[in-house]
């Protein structure tokens, strides 16, 4: 019940509220290499595949906003069907050479298609995400230009969407470590334990 399905493709004249992207906000409390993105979507046509295009960005906090594309990789998904179990539908993306990112990023992902691809969501009904802000949609229509962009996916602080994407990383954590929601606290004494 806190899983939703969503279309993700451009939009046209006649149904010009669909999103052609997706993206999500991470802090950074220390140096983190990110390799990919990993989302969760299927295909509901047997005879398609449908492009999606990833992508690695800095977050601008001055107009909480997706800042300029740093890298990018494509990936296609096929048809399948439907599963609670998520990680059947898990589609992984890797860019050429992984980013070492220092402060918040923002990943990405997008279609150039009109098809019938699908995603998850979290329950954006249930304010899951607590009004922080951290999640982007991207408006693309070609029929109204001017509006196309990211826009924050937090609605008046009644739909907080978070999206079920996560970037693949890697990174140095000290033992003992403290995690606190998500952010990695060091311990005293701590020595370097390399973990993805």
């Amino acid at each position: 019940t806190n899983v939703l399905q969503e279309y993700m493709r451009t939009g046209d004249v006649v149904d010009d509220y669909y999103y052609a992207g997706r993206a999500q906000r991470f802090t950074v409390s220390q140096p983190v290499e990110v390799s990919g993105i990993e989302f969760y979507a299927y295909e509901t046509s047997p005879l398609d595949s449908v492009m999606v295009i990833t992508s690695l960005h800095p977050y601008l906090s001055a107009n909480d906003s997706v800042g300029a594309e740093i890298t990018r990789d494509t990936v296609y998904v096929k048809h399948t069907a439907f599963t609670v179990v998520l990680p059947n539908i898990s589609v992984k993306s890797y860019f050429d050479a992984p980013v070492v990112m220092t402060s918040d990023f923002v990943i990405a992902m997008h279609s150039t298609e009109n098809e019938e691809l699908i995603i998850m969501t979290n329950d954006y009904t249930l304010n899951d995400g607590n009004g922080e802000a951290n999640s982007f949609a991207l408006y693309q229509n070609p029929v109204y230009p001017s509006d196309d962009g990211w826009y924050s996916s937090l609605y008046y602080n009644l739909y907080d969407v978070d999206y079920l994407m996560s970037p693949l990383v890697k990174y140095d954590l000290f033992t003992p470590f403290t995690i606190l929601n998500d952010t990695i606290c060091q311990s005293e004494p701590a020595f370097n334990l390399t973990a993805t």
